[in-house]
């Protein structure tokens, strides 16, 4: 009879029932690595691809993080549960309540902070996309008070 045995190694956190796309813009101005680290920062466990965007010399950085952990977590740190709801609940179509789209700043992530912004912001956003048909729980979640 086979047993299992327990391994040493970490865990991996368990995936958020969402999907999760986080992408970004990087213009010639910007370095690449500042703008790929902020999104690491608000999103460590995440999966990046860099990729051209047009012949003006801009790449888009895009990918998927397994969850929200660490994002959720800014949120409760900073003690921003309310605007993030507000801004969340926002992001959500009158016609499809299974997407929530937002925008936060790129340089607030480079240092591990939240900050929402409209998506025309100078430099343009960080772009998070909650996709499945938990968005609305997943925001009761991370935004309800205890």
């Amino acid at each position: 009879m086979a047993t299992l045995e327990s391994s040493s190694r970490p865990r991996a956190p368990p995936a958020d029932p969402l999907e999760i796309r986080i992408s970004a813009t990087v213009n010639p101005s910007e370095a690449e690595a500042r703008v790929r680290r902020g999104m690491l920062r608000i999103f460590p466990d995440a999966t990046l691809e860099t990729r051209p965007d047009s012949p003006g010399g801009r790449i888009v950085i895009e990918g998927v993080a397994p969850t929200l952990d660490r994002f959720a977590e800014i949120i409760a740190q900073s003690r921003i549960r309310d605007a993030a709801r507000a801004v969340m609940v926002r992001g959500i179509p009158r016609d499809d309540d299974t997407r929530c789209r937002f925008f936060i700043n790129k340089q607030a992530a480079f240092v591990g902070r939240l900050n929402f912004v409209p998506e025309t912001a100078v430099l343009g956003p960080i772009t998070v996309e909650l996709i499945g048909a938990g968005v609305m729980a997943k925001i009761d979640e991370m935004t309800v008070h205890d």
